[in-house]
């Protein structure tokens, strides 16, 4: 599956977006954004997968029950090329691509899956099925600009979905569709910190999807500003959680050197549930973010509500929610987006590139404040 998914990210970004506009020009129709939908809602993606897309669909599937909705959640993790290891069991009303064929006649879908995935979800869906739906794409995408395989594929969505206005912005200049900004609703922890440093240590944690652009989540310069900080380990540690790291071999290989070599550093890889994702942020102090982009910042705001400090890149759709005394925006510069690290947008496109001499400060004053009280 990993293989096949290189194979893909391989191809000259010129190559992925005719194949898929050939294909999707032959079997998917063009919508003018005109058909309207209500219940049943589908929501379709990758909904059995431990990445950020896959959460932002089950965030958006439970709050569509909650909200009193007729929906149901449709799995395309094979299709997205994805790993599955999420039980079906706790997803509602949890339907299979193959199973959409019967369910003719009106409705809403809501396709949690980012281009080329976007595409390769549409192509495997029953065009009866789609026939008399709404068709919205729910895309969270992290840059200012959009690439051409966006501009393709917004031919063949009603309307799109975003989690954020930094994301809405890079649609509406592009596209007269209805462009609607979705925030993702998490909801209310369990439990929150009730302290910081117990022991005297301060632990920093970050969480990232190695399957996504690792140059984008960046992080080497949260290695680089811990070391910064705290040359010796001493008194502060970080935790890197990374999900999906057979997807990136060899940027694998080259962090968990990086990690080794780094005292006070640990790079772990297993897959938690849910229950075990709120205990390893429980267990830290500070959730920290040197990201060079985000489309929402999922994990940001999920350790923000479970009381941890805040300390994240201050640029792109974070800024849009980390307010208040647990956030602490890191420094930046704005820069190019170096060739091939994203899809090209056609113009010159930029990003953060956090300063991590900065970022570094704000771990110490950090460290100093949570550990000496």
């Amino acid at each position: 599956m990993h293989g096949l998914k290189r194979i893909w990210k391989n191809l000259p970004p010129q190559a992925q977006s005719r194949i898929l506009k050939a294909c999707c020009s032959l079997l998917a129709t063009r919508r003018d954004g005109h058909t309207h939908g209500d219940d049943p809602v589908y929501v379709v993606g990758s909904l059995r997968s431990a990445t950020g897309i896959g959460e932002g669909a089950r965030l958006y599937l439970q709050s569509a029950c909650g909200a009193g909705r007729q929906a149901c959640g449709v799995d395309a993790t094979p299709a997205m090329l994805q790993q599955a290891v999420l039980p079906p069991e706790g997803i509602a009303n949890c339907l299979e691509l193959s199973d959409l064929a019967p369910h003719i006649g009106g409705g809403t879908v809501v396709v949690h899956a980012n281009p080329p995935l976007f595409h390769m979800v549409l192509l495997r869906m029953n065009r009866k099925f789609l026939r008399d739906k709404r068709l919205v794409a729910y895309w969270a995408w992290e840059l200012e600009c959009l690439p051409q395989i966006y501009l393709d594929a917004l031919d063949h969505v009603d309307a799109v979905e975003v989690p954020s206005e930094f994301t809405a912005n890079a649609f509406r200049r592009v596209t007269d569709k209805e462009v609607r900004v979705v925030p993702h609703k998490l909801p209310e922890p369990m439990l929150r910190k009730a302290g910081f440093c117990a022991d005297g240590v301060m632990r920093c944690l970050y969480v990232f999807d190695m399957a996504s652009s690792c140059e984008r989540k960046n992080p080497w310069a949260a290695i680089a500003a811990f070391a910064a900080a705290f040359p010796n380990g001493r008194g502060a540690s970080l935790t890197l959680k990374a999900s999906q790291h057979q997807a990136a071999p060899h940027t694998y290989r080259r962090l968990l050197a990086l990690a080794d070599a780094t005292p006070g550093v640990t790079l772990m890889t297993e897959n938690l549930t849910a229950g075990g994702l709120d205990e390893l942020y429980l267990n830290h102090d500070v959730y920290l973010s040197t990201h060079r982009s985000e489309g929402y910042g999922l994990t940001i705001h999920e350790a923000m509500l479970r009381g941890l400090h805040v300390a994240a890149t201050g640029w792109s759709a974070n800024m849009e929610f980390m307010k208040g005394p647990l956030a602490h925006p890191l420094p930046y510069t704005l820069v190019p987006v170096p060739a091939g690290q994203m899809p090209a947008c056609g113009k010159a496109v930029r990003w953060a590139e956090v300063d991590t001499q900065g970022a570094a400060e704000v771990l110490k004053a950090l460290q100093k404040a949570l550990c000496t009280k």
